[in-house]
């Protein structure tokens, strides 16, 4: 009697390639993108943390271990998905991972694309504006 084993097909083991995540450091402060300064500092900090890691040799599982969070946070930093994470929240995850983190904060004035219409255009343009906020026939500066 011979017995032979029936083995399972072959799982595909490789990634989709639907499914890639955005390169890191790539993310660059748009001014037509809202929220893109505060997406640059959570890259940042998100790359940190995956540094971190790498320098530990963690699995997610062991980071977990250690630091008391969830691995599967571990594993949405891994892949770049940082929606539910706050610039807070990472920080926090860098301090229990043993390390500190220093943030520079340098406020500038946006820039404004000066108006290009003529002055009576420009005018015509604010006097519709104070219209529909104010509605016809009332009060309108000159």
């Amino acid at each position: 009697m011979s017995s032979k084993r029936k083995t399972k097909p072959k799982r595909n083991t490789k990634k989709s390639p639907t499914r890639t995540p955005p390169p890191v450091g790539r993310i660059t402060a748009d001014s037509s993108l809202e929220n893109s300064d505060a997406d640059v500092c959570k890259d940042r900090l998100a790359e940190a943390v995956v540094q971190i890691l790498k320098s530990k040799r963690w699995s997610t599982r062991q980071a977990e271990d250690g630091t008391g969070i969830s691995a599967s946070d571990f594993s949405r930093i891994r892949s770049k998905d940082l929606r539910r994470f706050t610039i807070e929240r990472l920080l926090l995850i860098i301090s229990r991972l043993g390390w500190k983190a220093e943030l520079r904060l340098i406020v500038k004035r946006a820039f404004r694309q000066p108006s290009v219409l003529p002055p009576e255009e420009q005018h015509a343009k604010n006097q519709k504006l104070w219209e529909r906020l104010r509605g016809p026939g009332k009060w309108t500066p000159n």
